[in-house]
């Protein structure tokens, strides 16, 4: 039922793992569908990936920069950061 709703959210949604606690590279773990109309591409090319690729050039540096912060400090992005 959550991932359903999830999937019908029309904004993207990323999640990604915990680079503080994992020695694996950070990468994302689950795209919404909304994801793959944003990218063009099949979220299975990008699960495990690193999203920097995606989201450069689309936003500001400085708008990725307070996303990582807000990945590192386990923060919810407000409404302006996301993509």
């Amino acid at each position: 039922m959550l991932n359903s709703a999830i999937e019908q959210i029309r904004e993207v949604i990323m999640v990604t793992n915990d680079i503080r606690n994992t020695k694996d590279p950070f990468g994302l773990l689950y795209v919404n569908s909304a994801f793959e109309t944003f990218v063009g591409q099949a979220r299975d090319k990008w699960l495990g990936r690193n999203p920097y690729h995606l989201i450069h050039g689309r936003i500001p540096t400085r708008h990725y920069r307070q996303l990582l912060v807000g990945f590192l400090s386990h923060q919810k992005n407000s409404r302006e950061n996301r993509i």
